[in-house]
């Protein structure tokens, strides 16, 4: 997984939810989640850079505490970018179709497969 050129891919994947988190806060300001989920995720941000300063396995401790600091960043981003109903309610389309194509892809696989033969 983070052997090149493989690697790069996953970085900039990694780098896409923070560039877009600074430049929401850039254009409009910072945007909090509300309701005490903020203090939540501060722990779980502490807990996060802690457990990669102590780890056995430092450098395996900081790439997996890398992407998870990297979701939080995706978590306020699309927090804030789901403020919008129209919004909210074209991702839950979005994620109701897939969620169907996943379906029928894992049925059909499995007749095809296992059933069937």
């Amino acid at each position: 997984m983070v052997a090149w050129p493989w690697v790069l891919i996953w970085q900039v994947t990694l780098l896409c939810p923070v560039l877009w988190l600074i430049i929401q806060t850039w254009t409009d300001g910072g945007q909090r989640l509300g309701n005490g989920l903020d203090w939540i995720v501060g722990v779980a941000v502490l807990a996060i850079v802690q457990s990669g300063m102590t780890a056995v396995f430092p450098q395996q401790a900081q790439w997996a505490g890398i992407a998870a600091l990297c979701m939080v960043a995706a978590l306020y981003a699309c927090s804030h970018y789901m403020d919008d109903s129209s919004r909210r309610q074209r991702l839950l389309t979005l994620q109701g179709l897939l969620q169907v194509a996943f379906i029928i892809l894992s049925l059909g696989l499995w007749m095809f497969q296992t059933w069937w033969p």
